[in-house]
């Protein structure tokens, strides 16, 4: 029988699952839609089994995954897979998506996914590709065959065909054109060797692997297309993100579990004593600690951990604490049912895990990954 370890003191900025708001018009619709994939099943009831009472079943145990490889993954260009429509009062209705929507996107993600071919200088010297391919495809990740190596340099110039701002240093995966980037810096990779690029874009393939869609939203005057599920990460109709932490925790673990386990680096691409980094918070008691294989150089020659890595860093101690939840975590970014049992298995280490871990932690940023982190190590009493 696991032992359900008492929470620790409130940290800072963390919602109580109880005040969560549910009224909300849009929140209404999105939980039909959270219902309609099943995975709202298990969020706010407190739980009392034991997780091995979970039968091992399809997602208990770790498996091959399903006939075909990577580059036989049937994922055609992102399109709206339905339409709402937002009325001045708030309600929402369901819409049928104009036939010029589909067809204009279509057009459009043809046309920066060829731009970006015509001009990405492609750099794939030193990486192992197949080994990265390997170990996502006995996984059972199912990752896209659209990856792009270039060097850091080439960023803006790629932001800029996607319309983009910018992206994360080292890499990015884009849905609306199913294709993992992976931007090489000729400094990080002398400091960490050309690991880190294998490892970058393992990460960003793990991303690829989630279920994907997107929504036509009418709204007044306004005609948007807005993302909705990617992988573990949940978009709102306001824009806002919910379940960041574990959306990244589970791409960042898996990285880090390559590292240690293929490129037998159990230091990390640092190479530091496999001893973990901690730290105390003092006012809640827990001591946050992070593997080594999480931590890198940064372009100063200084050891480094990015927001991800701390994320990584939880999901790592919560498999510790149930190694169930890797097939779960791993089979749950694409299919909801494993999706569910992640629910139901965080929820027996602590009643409401998964809500608070959905519902807090959302802005990527190292303070609140970090937060996120030390509250995990909290609930399971480690440290």
């Amino acid at each position: 029988m696991y032992e359900l370890n008492d929470r620790p003191d409130p940290m800072p900025g963390i919602m109580n699952t109880g005040e969560l708001d549910p009224g909300e018009t849009a929140a209404d619709a999105e939980a039909d839609l959270l219902n309609t994939e099943s995975l709202g099943t298990y969020s706010d009831e407190p739980v009392t089994w034991d997780p091995a009472d979970i039968p091992e079943g399809e997602f208990g145990t770790p498996g091959l995954p399903p006939p075909g490889t990577v580059s036989e993954r049937p994922m055609p260009l992102r399109t709206a897979a339905y339409g709402v429509r937002i009325n001045p009062d708030q309600t929402i209705e369901y819409i049928d998506v104009p036939p010029d929507v589909t067809t204009g996107e279509i057009a459009r993600l043809q046309a920066i996914k060829q731009k970006i071919q015509k001009v990405a200088e492609l750099d794939r010297h030193g990486m192992d590709i197949e080994g990265v391919d390997q170990f996502l495809r006995q996984l059972g990740i199912l990752a896209t065959d659209s990856s792009v190596e270039i060097s850091d340099e080439q960023r803006p110039t790629i932001m800029n065909i996607l319309g983009r701002k910018g992206a994360q240093p080292g890499g990015t995966y884009v849905n609306d054109i199913d294709t993992a980037f992976t931007f090489r810096s000729t400094r990080l990779e002398a400091l960490n060797g050309p690991q880190l690029a294998d490892v970058t874009r393992l990460h960003e393939l793990v991303h690829s692997g989630g279920a994907y869609e997107r929504r036509f939203v009418l709204e007044g005057e306004r005609r948007m297309l807005r993302d909705v599920h990617s992988g573990y990460v949940f978009m709102r109709h306001d824009g806002s993100i919910l379940n960041r932490f574990i959306g990244e925790g589970v791409p960042e673990y898996l990285a880090g579990k390559y590292t240690v386990e293929n490129l037998d680096l159990p230091g990390g691409l640092a190479r530091l004593k496999p001893i973990p980094f901690k730290e105390k918070f003092q006012h809640s008691g827990s001591t946050l600690v992070v593997p080594p294989q999480y931590v890198r150089f940064d372009k100063s020659g200084a050891l480094s951990l990015n927001a991800a890595g701390y994320a990584g860093a939880a999901i790592g101690h919560l498999i510790d604490r149930d190694p169930a939840l890797l097939p779960a975590f791993v089979h749950g970014i694409h299919d909801s049912e494993a999706h569910k049992e992640v629910i139901g298995r965080l929820n027996a280490i602590s009643p409401s895990l998964y809500t608070t871990l959905r519902n807090n932690f959302n802005e990527y940023s190292k303070p609140r990954f970090k937060i996120g982190a030390a509250y995990v190590c909290g609930i399971l009493g480690i440290g």
